[in-house]
């Protein structure tokens, strides 16, 4: 099971599971939309830890990079 969390500024989160990381990805590019109340978006693969894979930290550069990876 491939989890997509998405951390929101005001401390809440939601998680969203998926049976593959195809369907994960296709969620998190497409289904997110990306504003001021979203903090960060992580991807956890079974057996590993949570990668994060957008925040709004990042710069322009590194938040694309991270939804294209």
């Amino acid at each position: 099971m491939h989890t997509v969390i998405i951390r929101f500024t005001n401390g809440s989160a939601d998680r969203h599971p998926f049976k593959s990381f195809s369907e994960a990805r296709d969620f998190y590019r497409n289904r997110i939309c990306f504003n001021d109340r979203v903090k960060r978006v992580t991807v956890t693969e079974p057996g590993s830890t949570p990668r994060p894979v957008w925040d709004a930290d990042w710069d322009d550069l590194s938040k694309y990079a991270g939804l294209n990876a």
